[in-house]
């Protein structure tokens, strides 16, 4: 039995994006498992302008440290339409070393992303299987 080039290529992709969002994963639980958690609020909701017209928001937090020490950060996640309004409290993750490399909530738990990406790089291993006992 012979593997043809596009079903092997299939199987690599999949493996490769598996393998990714598997390191993805990895390095979110890694990061929470460290983190503290405290509540911030969101004092702004920066819009980002985009080439295409559409324009994205992201929320700038005040969040407060255990040793009392305010810090403010800007969400590294945007989206066409904010789910986010200005007072609102929000949970917030830091490293008690840095506290300023805070990350919210959304940006910590992106489970539901990756499970995507894990059965789209599994569908295409599965595609590129089914694909070599045709070819």
């Amino acid at each position: 039995m012979s593997i043809s080039i596009p079903s092997l290529l299939l199987g690599i992709a999949g493996l490769v994006i598996i393998a990714v969002a598997w390191l993805v994963y990895q390095r979110g639980s890694s990061f929470r498992r460290r983190a503290r958690q405290t509540v911030g609020e969101v004092v702004e909701v920066i819009a980002h302008e985009s080439s295409d017209s559409m324009d994205t928001y992201a929320p700038r937090v005040r969040y407060q440290t255990d040793d009392g020490r305010t810090w403010e950060r800007t969400s590294t996640i945007s989206s066409s339409r904010s789910p986010y309004k200005v007072g609102q409290r929000v949970t917030v993750y830091y490293l008690a070393n840095q506290p300023d490399h805070a990350r919210l909530e959304n940006e910590v738990s992106i489970n539901g992303v990756l499970k995507f990406i894990f059965v789209f790089g599994t569908g295409m291993i599965a595609a590129g299987v089914i694909l070599s006992r045709f070819v």
